[in-house]
């Protein structure tokens, strides 16, 4: 609701143009009544400024005229608009006169028709120019907020209508449903609402910073800080209610000084990124107590895919849910840790997983299907990614072959070796899946086979390197094929299994 003065020297005119038409219809209240310029100069300099001044030409001690001048002199800046009110015999000379300085002219007697279409032209011509300053504002505010913009003065401050006794930051998300973030269209949608609901009332600024969506609340009576929390919860439920969305929400420390806003907003910042960890509980505050650097993260993902690789290929669904509970675990113990860098490393990892898991066989779910990305990037917690992630694999998992006595343990390991003889497969990962002592694991797989696991890893992987030598390859590329990092030691195993050198083989197999 925008204020308007009247200022005329007649009470009836005063009284006429107040009831003359409804002015809050038009987005107005009269916030004061004054007899003559003079008078309501003093109150525009003791700061109280209107966005409409209805002014008379022709008054005692100061008339119309004078009072846009003083104004104007006043405040270069000034956003007050003016309504000139005329006789007849003055017309012409008021219409000369105020071209180019106010906004429109009325003849008294002032007809309803004509007072109602000049204030609406008025209520277009402010709310145009209160959202180009507003916008200004805004953009103003992220980039002093975000370090684009160095610390303004208080005139500056003031100029932007943040002249505030305490400042209260807030930052928040949304989510639709809780199930995924809030596309850019419907996110602009549901942001101006709220900025209206709450920016009607002159009851904050909504701007956004970075990912997320800030308020900035004054506290201009001294109101308590939860006050403010809650007049802002309250809007947000009527807003998530309207819109379908789910909302969370990080409240900065409130300050007194405009300069430390940005450090109150990284604040908030660190909170909402720790909210992604705290599923459901409406707690902002921080958790973990280990740090991780970028080298360690690294470690354990590949650490993890490792063990995956091995449950998923063997069919362990129990150890392929335990082993993506732990990386949950551990993530949510690093309090470096964000939402983006948790759900890029989970994407990570299963690619990492899956796409060693693809090498051995064409039936394993290709990870470039873009669902398994946009599915983990739309989960709304940490747990959530986990739970989704374990489901999958573990779904992968449940189409090897089922069974736990020895006979069937050793078949599926001898299938995974089969289909992934170019891994460092090691008897050990096998022992832990399987929950067998790892010597025991080794007798009972010669039990079944009659060879040791590396003995028959070796013999998978030299009739493999038979048939790619006899294909023409070159030997150093049959060994990197096979598994075998060192050339040397690839020559001299397939030598003693075959009897020749790999090169040899390779003649003898083309002259055939």
């Amino acid at each position: 609701m925008y204020n308007v003065w009247i200022v005329d020297d007649e009470p009836l005119i005063r009284e006429g143009l107040r009831t003359l038409i409804r002015w809050e219809a038009y987005g107005f209240r009269i916030s004061g009544e004054y007899g003559d310029g003079k008078e309501a100069l003093v109150r525009y300099r003791e700061g109280c400024r209107p966005e409409l001044m209805v002014v008379d030409i022709r008054m005692p001690v100061m008339d119309g005229l004078e009072l846009i001048e003083a104004v104007r002199s006043t405040d270069a800046k000034a956003a007050t608009r003016f309504l000139i009110l005329s006789g007849y015999a003055e017309f012409e000379y008021a219409r000369r006169a105020i071209r180019g300085k106010v906004d429109g002219y009325l003849l008294k007697p002032v007809e309803e028709r004509e007072l109602a279409d000049m204030v609406a032209h008025v209520r277009r011509l402010i709310d145009r120019e209160a959202h180009a300053r507003n916008r200004e504002r805004k953009e103003w505010l992220e980039a002093f907020v975000t370090g684009a913009v160095p610390v303004p003065d208080a005139k500056t401050v003031a100029e932007m209508g943040l002249a505030w006794r305490v400042y209260r930051p807030m930052l928040l998300s949304a989510e639709i449903g809780g199930s995924g973030t809030v596309g850019t269209e419907r996110f602009g949608t549901i942001l101006r609402a709220l900025a209206e609901s709450l920016e009607s009332e002159r009851r904050g600024v909504v701007f956004t910073v970075g990912p997320y969506w800030a308020v900035l609340l004054p506290d201009k009576n001294g109101a308590d800080e939860e006050d403010g929390l809650q007049d802002l919860q309250k809007r947000l439920r009527e807003t998530a209610e309207a819109y379908g969305v789910r909302f969370s929400i990080a409240a900065g420390p409130a300050v007194r000084r405009f300069s430390d806003l940005p450090r109150a907003f990284a604040n908030a910042a660190e909170r909402l990124s720790r909210r992604f960890f705290l599923e459901d509980r409406g707690d902002f505050g921080t958790v973990g107590v280990d740090g991780g650097s970028d080298a360690a993260r690294e470690a354990m993902l590949r650490e993890a895919a490792e063990r995956l690789f091995y449950a998923v290929g063997t069919g362990r669904k129990d150890a392929v849910e335990r082993i993506v509970e732990e990386v949950a675990d551990r993530m949510l113990s690093n309090p470096e840790a964000t939402e983006h860098t948790v759900k890029a490393d989970f994407v990570r990892l299963v690619a990492m997983t899956v796409d060693r898991l693809e090498r051995g066989t064409s039936e394993t779910e290709p990870v470039a299907d873009r669902g398994w990305i946009a599915a983990i990037c739309e989960q709304p917690s940490l747990r959530a990614v986990a739970e989704y992630v374990g489901r999958r694999l573990a779904a992968i998992a449940a189409a090897q072959s089922e069974g736990g006595d020895g006979e069937t343990v050793v078949r599926r390991m001898v299938d995974f070796i089969r289909r992934h003889y170019a891994e460092n497969l090691k008897l050990e990962m096998f022992s832990e899946l399987f929950h067998y002592n790892a010597a025991y694991l080794g007798k009972l797989f010669r039990r079944h086979t009659g060879e040791s696991f590396h003995g028959y890893l070796d013999k998978v992987r030299m009739e493999r390197a038979k048939e790619l030598l006899a294909e023409g390859r070159k030997v150093y590329e049959v060994a990197q094929r096979v598994g075998y990092a060192d050339v040397d030691y690839f020559h001299a195993k397939f030598k003693k299994y075959v009897g020749m050198s790999p090169s040899a083989y390779r003649r003898s197999a083309a002259e055939d």
